[in-house]
C-alpha cells in the first residue's frame, strides 16, 4: 500500500507516524502528496546524508581484545562513533564498495552499528572575537602589547565591553586576518564560529519554584486521568508555564520526549527562558526564522532522541520525535496555528490525530480557549483542568468601560478618553509602566476626500492605504504598494484632502504630546522589521526603560512585565467591526488577554477599555473577565446558526488575475458540487461569492462554502472531486477547513 511505500522510501528519515501524518493531512486538508510531505521533510537537495559506524558495545564482552586483529574494526574502534566509508577507503586503500560490504556484514553479525546523522550543505558561521579571559584588566592586556601595535590595540579595545564580530571588526576598527591571529597566539584574544541563532542556546540552571495549591491539583488531575487529552483553562497569571513544566518532567521520567508549541516564538522570550534555564542542553528549538543550516541540526538532534523538550512555533509539530510522549499547545485559540499557505493545516487537528495513533498526551492550554476546544471539554472529548487564581493571589484587574461616542459629545476627539488620560499620568507619578493596546497600525487608516468621495485604494488589492507619517508614503499592508501622500484630490482637484482613522503611529504621536517626558516605545510591524528589533523592544520596556509600550496584538501575547499596573484598550471593539463569525471570540480572547498583562506582580492593576459599543455583551463578559459566561452566550449563537463545532466549514477558493475566468471557474465548482449534495439535508451549500478581498495581489478571488456535519460522507465525496476539477482550471484553486474569515 502507498503508507509502505512511503515508508520503504523514507524510512532512514522519517518515523512512520509522520509518514501516516502526511497521508492524514493529504485526505484531511485536499493536498497533494508531495504538498503534505513538504512540511515534514527537510529541503533534502540542501542536506547531506552521512553514516558513520561504531563497535558494538556486547563486541568488547564477548571479543575482549580480538576484533583488534582485523584492520576495518580496528580502524572503526579507534574512530569512536566517527567512521565512514570514505574515511575507511582511504586508510585502507580498498574500493568503497567491498568496504560497504564487509560492514554491512558486520553489521548482520552484531559486530558493528550503524548511526545516520543529517547536516546541511553549507553551514554559514559567523566569526566573533572576545577577550581569553587571562586578564582582569583591559591596561593588562594593553600592556602586552608594542605601543605602536596600532592595529592590535584598536582591536583589544573594540573588545573589552565584549565580543564583536570579525566582520565589524575588520570594517569599522581595520583589524585584518594577520592582526587577529598574532593576538590569539599571544593569548590575549580567542575566536567562536557560531551559527547565527546559536546564542538562544546560551542558558543559566536556576530554581525551579514549587507549584502551589491550585497548581498541584491540576498537575495530580492530570496524571491520575485515563484520558489523555486535556484542556488547560487558566487565568492570565495563574502559572500555566510552571505546570507545563512539571508535566514535561514528568514524561522525561518515563523516558518520553516533548513537543511544546507557541504562537510565535519571538514574542515569548520570557517563557524560552523558563524552558532552556530548566531543560538545558535537552532542548530543541524549531521555527522559520532559523537559518536552515541550524534547523537541519536541531531536526536531526531530535531524530536521534537527543532532546527532551522541543520548543518552536506550528512547524515543530513535524520534528521526527523518537519517543514522543507529551504534546502542550499554548495559547491554543491563536490564529498563527493555522497555515495560510498550502498545504493548509490546522495544527490543532493534527496534534490530535499524532495523539490518537501514538497515545502521547495532549495539551491545550489558555486564558481564553477558542469556542471548539471548550465544546470538546464540555463534552468530555478533553478532561477539563482548571487554574481560577493568579499566581501572586491577587485578583484580576479592574476593568473599566469607557464610552467613547460619550467623550465626543463632551468635546474631546482625542483617541484617548479622558479618564485613561488620568489614569497615565498617575502612573508616571508613581513610576509604573503603562501598556497602550490597539490593533491598527500605521498613522491613519484611510484617505478622503469630503468634496467627491475619493479614496486612495491599492490598484493590485481591493483595499485603502494606509498613510504611514515616518515614511511620509501611502502603503498597502497586503502588497506592499506605496504612493506619496497627495495634496489634492487625484479626483476633483480639491485641496480638503482628510487623513482620517488611528494606527499605532499616530497614537504614539499624541501620546508624546500629551506626556513630554515619558519614554515611549512602539511595537508593531513597521518596528520589528529588522532583526533583533522586536527582541531588543521587549527587553527595553521590561527592563523599565520605558514607561509607555504602544503597539498592536504584538503587546498582549504571553509578556510578564511586573511594573505594568495600567492597560489602555484604545478600540476594544475594532474586530467586532468585521463580518465574520469569529469576530465576537477573537474580540474577547484579544481585550482579556490585553487585560492579564496588568497587575502580574505586587502591585494592583486596571484596564481602561474604549470603545463605542459600551453595552456589547461580549466586551461586558470580557470586561467582567467571565469566560464561562461568554462561551454561553457565543454557543447558544453557534447552535442556532448551525456554525462550528456543530457543524464544518468546507471553503473552496478560486483565484485568478483574470476576473471572469475567477467568476466562471468558481461557479462550475458550484455546479459540481450542488450536483453531489442536491439530496442531502444536512448539508449546505452557499452560491460563490466575492472573497472578503475581493482583490489581492492583483488576483480576483471568489469562493464556494460548503456546510455539512461533521462526520458527513459528503467531504470525502467532494475530495474525490476536488482533484479532478483543480486539474483542468486555469486558476488557483484551494481548500480550507473552517477558513479562519468566514463571511
Amino acid at each position: 500500500d502507498i503508507l509502505t511505500c512511503f515508508f520503504r522510501l523514507y524510512r532512514d528519515i522519517l518515523p512512520r507516524r509522520l509518514i501516516k501524518l502526511a497521508l492524514f493531512m493529504r485526505e484531511e486538508f485536499f493536498c497533494t502528496y508531495a504538498q503534505s510531505l513538504s512540511p515534514i521533510l527537510p529541503s533534502m537537495e540542501h542536506v547531506i546524508k552521512k553514516e558513520y559506524f561504531s563497535i558494538c558495545d556486547d563486541m568488547y564482552d564477548k571479543e575482549g581484545e580480538n576484533f583488534k586483529d582485523d584492520e576495518i574494526l580496528s580502524f572503526i574502534e579507534n574512530r569512536k562513533g566517527k567512521a565512514t566509508i570514505e574515511y575507511l577507503s582511504k586508510k585502507l586503500s580498498v574500493p568503497k564498495m567491498e568496504i560497504r560490504d564487509r560492514i554491512y556484514s558486520y553489521i548482520k553479525q552484531n559486530k558493528v552499528k550503524s548511526d545516520v546523522s543529517f547536516y546541511a550543505k553549507s553551514e554559514i558561521k559567523k566569526e566573533y572575537i572576545m577577550l581569553s579571559g587571562k586578564f582582569k584588566t583591559i591596561d593588562e592586556y594593553l600592556s602586552m602589547v608594542r605601543k605602536n601595535a596600532i592595529k592590535q590595540i584598536s582591536v583589544l579595545n573594540a573588545v573589552k565591553e565584549g565580543e564583536i564580530e570579525y566582520s565589524v571588526l575588520k570594517g569599522n576598527f581595520g583589524a585584518d586576518r594577520a592582526t587577529i591571529n598574532k593576538l590569539i597566539q599571544m593569548g590575549l584574544i580567542k575566536q567562536e564560529f557560531r551559527e547565527e541563532g546559536e546564542e538562544f542556546l546560551k542558558y543559566e540552571k536556576t530554581k525551579t519554584y514549587p507549584l502551589n495549591e491550585e497548581q498541584k491539583s491540576v498537575l495530580n488531575e492530570y496524571l491520575k486521568s485515563e484520558n489523555n487529552k486535556f484542556l488547560l483553562h487558566g487565568v492570565t497569571g495563574s502559572g500555566k508555564t510552571l505546570v507545563y513544566i512539571h508535566m514535561f518532567k514528568e514524561a522525561i521520567k518515563r523516558g518520553k520526549q516533548c513537543l511544546f508549541l507557541v504562537p510565535e516564538i519571538a514574542l515569548t522570550p520570557q517563557m524560552m527562558k523558563s524552558i532552556y534555564d530548566e531543560f538545558g542542553g535537552k532542548v530543541a528549538i524549531m521555527h522559520s526564522k532559523l537559518p536552515e543550516s541550524k534547523r537541519i541540526r536541531e531536526w536531526d538532534k531530535v531524530r536521534k532522541g537527543k532532546a527532551d523538550v522541543v520548543l518552536g512555533a506550528r512547524s515543530a509539530i513535524f520534528m521526527p520525535f523518537k519517543n514522543l510522549g507529551l504534546i502542550v499547545i499554548d495559547e491554543e485559540h491563536e490564529n498563527t496555528y493555522k497555515s495560510s499557505s498550502t498545504p493548509r493545516y490546522d495544527t490543532i487537528s493534527l496534534a490530535n490525530y499524532i495523539s490518537d495513533i501514538t497515545g502521547a498526551k495532549l495539551v491545550l492550554g489558555s486564558a481564553t480557549p477558542s469556542i471548539e476546544s471548550y465544546y470538546r471539554a464540555m463534552i468530555k472529548k478533553y478532561t477539563l483542568l482548571e487554574m481560577k487564581h493568579r499566581t501572586n493571589k491577587k485578583p484580576s484587574p479592574n476593568v473599566e468601560i469607557v464610552d467613547m461616542a460619550n467623550e465626543l459629545r463632551t468635546g474631546n476627539r482625542l483617541p484617548i478618553s479622558r479618564k485613561l488620560k488620568d489614569e497615565i499620568e498617575l502612573r508616571l507619578k508613581r513610576n509604573e509602566q503603562v501598556i497602550l493596546f490597539l490593533n491598527r497600525r500605521g498613522y491613519n487608516t484611510f484617505v478622503l476626500c469630503p468634496v467627491c468621495g475619493y479614496t486612495e485604494e491599492c490598484p493590485n488589492c481591493d483595499v485603502s492605504l494606509t498613510y504611514h507619517k515616518n515614511i511620509n508614503l501611502l502603503k498597502c499592508h497586503y502588497c506592499g504598494y506605496t504612493k506619496e501622500k497627495p495634496i489634492t484630490c487625484p479626483s476633483c482637484g480639491s485641496k480638503k484632502i482628510n487623513f482620517l482613522g488611528k494606527g499605532t503611529e499616530k497614537i504614539m504621536d499624541q501620546i508624546q504630546e500629551l506626556f513630554a517626558d515619558a519614554r515611549v516605545l512602539r511595537l508593531d510591524l513597521d518596528t520589528t522589521r529588522k532583526k533583533g528589533s522586536m527582541e531588543n523592544i521587549l527587553k527595553e520596556f521590561a527592563e523599565e526603560n520605558a514607561d509607555i509600550l504602544i503597539g498592536t496584538q504584538m503587546v498582549v501575547k504571553g509578556h510578564d512585565f511586573k511594573n505594568v499596573t495600567l492597560v489602555g484598550i484604545i478600540l476594544a471593539d475594532y474586530a467586532l467591526n468585521l463580518p465574520d463569525i469569529n469576530a465576537g471570540q477573537r474580540t474577547f480572547q484579544l481585550c482579556t488577554q490585553a487585560s492579564g498583562r496588568a497587575g502580574r506582580s505586587d502591585k494592583e492593576g486596571n484596564v481602561i477599555m474604549q470603545t463605542y459599543k459600551p453595552k456589547n455583551k461580549t466586551l461586558i463578559f470580557s470586561a467582567l473577565n467571565n469566560y464561562k459566561g461568554f462561551y454561553a452566550y457565543e454557543i447558544q449563537y453557534r447552535v442556532k446558526m448551525d456554525y462550528p463545532p456543530f457543524s464544518e466549514i468546507l471553503g473552496i477558493f478560486v483565484s485568478n488575475e483574470d476576473e471572469a475566468v475567477s467568476i466562471k471557474e468558481c461557479e462550475k465548482i458550484y455546479k459540481k458540487i450542488s450536483d453531489l449534495v442536491q439530496n442531502k439535508k444536512d448539508v449546505k451549500i452557499y452560491k460563490p461569492t466575492q472573497a472578503f478581498i475581493y482583490k489581492l495581489q492583483n488576483k480576483y478571488t471568489m469562493h464556494v462554502l460548503v456546510k455539512y456535519k461533521v462526520a458527513d460522507e459528503i467531504k470525502k465525496q467532494i475530495r474525490k472531486e476536488f482533484h479532478n476539477f483543480k486539474r483542468n482550471m486555469k486558476s488557483s484553486v484551494f481548500v480550507e477547513i473552517n477558513p479562519m474569515t468566514l463571511l
